[in-house]
């Protein structure tokens, strides 16, 4: 007589893949503080026991949520800084990613950092350095373009680069005179970006000989 097959175990890496996106979901869409394991594990649909069972710490959940879309970011910049334009098509294209990065993941970048430093995760520190690093050199591009002062510092100029991306990707559209009122999000970031590339370009200028 033919056994009948028994019922299908469930597997486990399936759970924690659900528990990943949806508390990549929450974190994106609502304040951190508000955001608790059981509100994951209820999104997700599984046992409130299951995000205990794959994840020991809230940092280690954080890590596995944040790192890749991290990493993802990292790779679509690294490859426009790398693409064969010139310097200011290159700034201007850091710019939009930095914004469309902000309006989607600026809280997540923020739970990755925390969650790095508390850990010491050394795959997170690598992404962080790896970055820094890389758009350093960048910066010095532009110095040695002359497209910048060789008086500025790039991690400053980077730090004041992201803050003016991230402030336009989670506020209000900038009042931009040659923006269409009806523009849709793309044509409106690609104008914000490029009218933070001129301000930086027009701020950090070498004096002339």
């Amino acid at each position: 007589m033919a056994t009948q097959p028994g019922p299908k175990t469930r597997n486990p890496q399936d759970g924690r893949e659900r528990l990943i996106e949806s508390a990549r979901a929450i974190f994106r869409s609502k304040v951190r503080r508000e955001v608790s394991r059981l509100d994951i594990a209820r999104h997700a649909g599984v046992a409130p026991g299951l995000v205990t069972y794959h994840f020991n710490s809230n940092a280690q959940l954080v890590l596995a949520v944040t790192r890749p879309v991290l990493g993802q970011a990292i790779a679509e910049l690294f490859a426009a800084l790398d693409a064969p334009l010139t310097v200011e098509e290159r700034l201007n294209i850091s710019a939009i990613l930095f914004i469309d990065f902000a309006q989607l993941n600026g809280a997540l970048l923020d739970l990755f950092v925390e969650a790095v430093t508390e850990t010491g995760d050394e795959e997170g520190q690598a992404l962080i350095h790896a970055c820094i690093e890389r758009l350093e050199q960048f910066f010095a591009e532009m110095v040695a373009a002359r497209f910048v002062s060789a008086d500025i510092d790039p991690v400053l100029l980077l730090m004041a680069m992201w803050g003016m991306c991230r402030l336009v990707g989670e506020t209000p559209p900038l009042p931009l005179k040659n923006v269409r009122p009806n523009a849709g999000i793309e044509e409106r970031t690609v104008a914000e970006a490029r009218f933070i590339t001129k301000l930086i370009l027009q701020g950090v200028k070498p004096k002339a000989a």
